[in-house]
C-alpha cells in the first residue's frame, strides 16, 4: 500500500507548523486535469519488470495530504502555481497545435517562481514528515522566502516530456554521466508530467539538459525567456531507468516514489 495519505492533523512538510493538513495535487490542478489515475509505487514498478500495472486508483489524480493551508493555498497555489501552470499550457499548446515547431522555442516565464513551485510540490510529495535528507531544508527556506535566491549548490534541469505517465521520484542516486560509473554520482529528485519534466540535483550539469538555475539571480516576479528544445526527445522512462548505462541507489523515500497514468475504460 502506498502511504501518501497522512492523518488529518500533523506537521506541514514545508513550514513544519502543526495543525490541520490539506491536500496538494502533484502535478497541480491547472497543469493537468485531475482524473481517475492508476498509481503504482516505484517498488512495485521494479517488481513488475517495468510494466505499468494497477496498484491504487485515485479518483482525481495524485495528491498528498502533507501541507498546511497557508503553504498549500497561499504560497504554493496563489504565488507559484500560476507560473508553473502557464508554462505547462504554453508548451502544451505548441505540442497540440499540429504544427512542427522549430528546434528551439523561447517561452516567456518567471524562472525563479517556476523553480520554487517545483520545490513546493516535491516537498509536498514526500511521505516522511519534515524529511531533512539531501537538499530538502534548503528547498524549504528558498520556497518560504520570496526574496531568497535559489542556493548555488542546487541545480534545476528540465526537458520536453510529451507523455501522459506522471512520475515522482525522491532522493535517488545515479551516475553523474550515463555509462561512466567512474565519474562520480549525483543526488536527484524528479517530477515528470505532460509536457515538461523537471530534475533537482546537486550536479552542475547532466546529459546536456537546459538549466533553469542559470536564472537563479533573477527576481521572483521577473519574466525571462526559457528555451524549450523540441528537437530533443527522450523516452518517458529516461533518465531514471536502469539499463546498461545507468543504475540507481535509493532508500525508503525513493522506493515510495510514484508512477501514475489516467485510468481508461476497457482493455489497455
Amino acid at each position: 500500500m502506498i502511504e501518501f495519505k497522512r492523518d488529518k492533523c500533523g506537521r506541514c512538510n514545508i513550514c513544519g507548523t502543526a495543525g490541520k493538513l490539506s491536500w496538494d495535487h502533484v502535478p497541480p490542478k491547472g497543469s493537468v486535469v485531475p482524473t481517475r489515475t492508476e498509481i503504482l509505487s516505484v517498488g512495485r514498478m521494479l517488481a513488475a519488470k517495468d510494466k505499468i500495472g494497477k496498484d491504487v486508483v485515485s479518483q482525481n489524480g495524485i495528491k498528498y495530504r502533507t501541507l498546511c493551508g497557508r503553504c498549500n493555498n497561499d504560497l504554493l497555489g496563489k504565488k507559484c502555481d500560476p507560473t508553473l501552470n502557464a508554462f505547462a499550457r504554453d508548451v502544451g499548446r505548441i505540442l497540440g497545435s499540429g504544427i512542427v515547431p522549430p528546434p528551439v522555442v523561447r517561452i516567456p516565464t518567471k524562472p525563479v517562481n517556476l523553480m520554487k513551485a517545483v520545490f513546493g510540490h516535491l516537498l509536498a510529495a514526500n511521505t516522511i514528515e519534515l524529511d531533512e535528507a539531501s537538499c530538502n531544508n534548503a528547498m524549504r527556506e528558498c520556497f518560504l522566502d520570496v526574496g531568497l535566491p535559489v542556493p548555488g549548490d542546487i541545480h534545476v534541469f528540465y526537458w520536453l516530456y510529451p507523455y501522459e505517465i506522471q512520475v515522482i521520484k525522491q532522493d535517488i542516486v545515479m551516475p553523474a554521466r550515463r555509462g561512466h560509473f567512474d565519474d562520480g554520482f549525483g543526488f536527484f529528485k524528479i517530477l515528470k508530467y505532460f509536457p515538461v519534466a523537471y530534475m533537482v540535483t546537486d550536479l552542475a550539469a547532466y546529459e546536456g539538459l537546459p538549466e533553469l538555475t542559470v536564472h537563479r539571480g533573477a527576481r521572483f516576479d521577473e519574466t525571462l525567456d526559457v528555451n524549450i528544445h523540441f528537437d530533443k526527445k527522450y523516452r518517458w522512462e529516461w533518465p531514471d531507468l536502469v539499463d546498461p548505462g545507468n543504475f540507481i541507489f535509493m532508500g525508503a523515500t525513493g522506493m515510495e516514489g510514484l508512477y501514475g497514468r489516467p485510468k481508461k475504460k476497457g482493455p489497455r
